[in-house]
């Protein structure tokens, strides 16, 4: 353990040779205000920081991320860690004028609960991990080799699907995929491959594909009836008869989203 100590200095000989002590008075005041001015900064450094200022470089600051007051009830699956980035790979979906009509006429089939829009909609490849900031070039390098050996592929959405989070702290209002697309078994495999190096959890088995829709707060489930199943799924077969080529959806990459980085994975064919 180290220990610092301060030095004081004295005059030696001062009672012995008043004489000298005399001839000296005007300097000594000098260091007599020299000190009094360092006990004063020394005062001024010590006053206590604003609270704003202490809590611009808290790490509390970073627990607004995790509250769910700011994120409209939601709550995260797992905490958030500096230095650690959550990601995930999945399909992008282009939602136009037409997805987002459907998604009104189905939310209100759904009243009175409060299903809200998702920030962005796609179809997912993997559960959503945590990694380490090293990981991310490698990893993304592992993706994109796996990707360049796979073909681009189209497949069809059918059925309305009610999912929850595996915390039962959200439901998912979900169109499926048809179960015949064994192109996209072929992609959550590369996607298991790659994230096996880094003992990284596998993608649900058996994989369900579909693209959410909306979610609302809490596991709801129980409250949705036969009969309003049945309604959404007819509102949404008749919204098909309208827009055929809606019910198609075109693979023509992937994407792996890392903390606020977003990357591309190209197909062999693309």
């Amino acid at each position: 353990m180290l220990v610092s100590y301060s030095e004081s200095s004295s005059d030696e000989g001062e009672d012995s040779q008043p004489e000298v002590q005399t001839s000296y008075v005007p300097s000594q005041k000098r260091p007599l205000e020299e000190n009094k001015s360092m006990q004063s900064q020394k005062k001024r450094s010590n006053l206590p920081l604003p609270d704003d200022i202490i809590q611009m470089f808290s790490k509390k600051k970073d627990d607004n991320s995790d509250n769910p007051e700011l994120h409209e009830g939601r709550i995260r699956s797992f905490p958030h860690e500096e230095g650690n980035w959550a990601t995930h790979v999945y399909i992008p979906y282009e939602a136009d004028q037409r997805f987002f009509e459907l998604q009104k006429q189905l939310f209100l089939l759904l009243q009175p609960l409060e299903f809200k829009t998702m920030t962005e909609y796609h179809i997912s490849l993997s559960r959503t991990v945590t990694i380490r900031h090293h990981w991310i070039e490698p990893l993304i390098d592992s993706l994109r080799k796996e990707f360049a050996q796979l073909q681009s592929c189209a497949c069809e959405l059918q059925l309305l699907k009610l999912y929850t989070n595996d915390e039962k702290t959200r439901t998912f209002l979900a169109v499926e995929v048809s179960s015949g697309c064994k192109t996209y078994e072929g992609y959550v495999a590369a996607v298991d491959k790659c994230f096996k190096e880094y003992r990284l959890p596998p993608y649900y088995n058996p994989p369900l594909f579909h693209i959410s829709i909306g979610w609302c707060l809490g596991d709801v489930t129980s409250k949705i009836t036969d009969k309003v199943k049945d309604s959404l799924q007819t509102q949404l077969d008749d919204f098909f008869k309208k827009e055929t080529d809606f019910r198609f959806v075109d693979v023509k990459e992937v994407h792996c989203k890392t903390g606020n980085k977003t990357f591309c994975l190209s197909f062999a064919d693309t």
